[in-house]
């Protein structure tokens, strides 16, 4: 045990403040900072591994959809627990977030999204996912059809500091 703590603290580790070579007052003020630092860091870790951090699920529980299909245009919601439980692989597009409408039966459902401005709070299909691969190729603004808010600058302007 004595090789250990020489490994770890060097051979002064006993001389503690009094002269001859060992640790002074800061080197001990320092090494009790840093297991503080990780010991909490640990202890949290592990609260969050074992769901002590929160006993909601982040993210939303529910999805809404819109038909792009001009002549159908059918908006419906799916909550996200029926999402997980739905094993029925024709039913999705994984790459673009696309279904099958419940209406006209066509591939053409598109995840919506909800306004960020609490005077409006509408649903809306964003441009980049009407279109995503026009999206990865152009800097494409999703402007909130019904109040014209630009949704990354809200974002932009509205996200808490870290």
């Amino acid at each position: 045990m004595r090789k250990l703590k020489n490994a770890i603290l060097g051979p002064r580790w006993l001389n503690v403040g009094g002269g001859g070579g060992g640790a002074d007052k800061t080197e001990i003020l320092v090494v009790i900072v840093l297991v503080l630092i990780i010991g909490t860091a640990l202890a949290l870790t592990f609260w969050n591994m074992f769901d002590g951090g929160s006993s909601t699920p982040a993210g939303p529980s529910e999805l809404h959809f819109q038909c792009l299909d001009e002549e159908c245009g059918h908006e419906w919601v799916i909550k996200v627990e029926d999402l997980r439980n739905d094993s029925r692989p024709e039913l999705e597009d994984p790459m673009f977030m696309r279904r099958k409408c419940p209406k006209c039966g066509q591939m053409t459902g598109c995840l919506q999204m909800q306004c960020p401005n609490p005077d409006c709070k509408k649903w809306f299909v964003a441009e980049s996912s009407r279109d995503p691969e026009r999206a990865m190729q152009e800097n494409i603004k999703d402007i909130c059809p019904y109040c014209g808010t630009d949704i990354q600058q809200w974002w932009r302007e509205h996200r808490k500091k870290r």
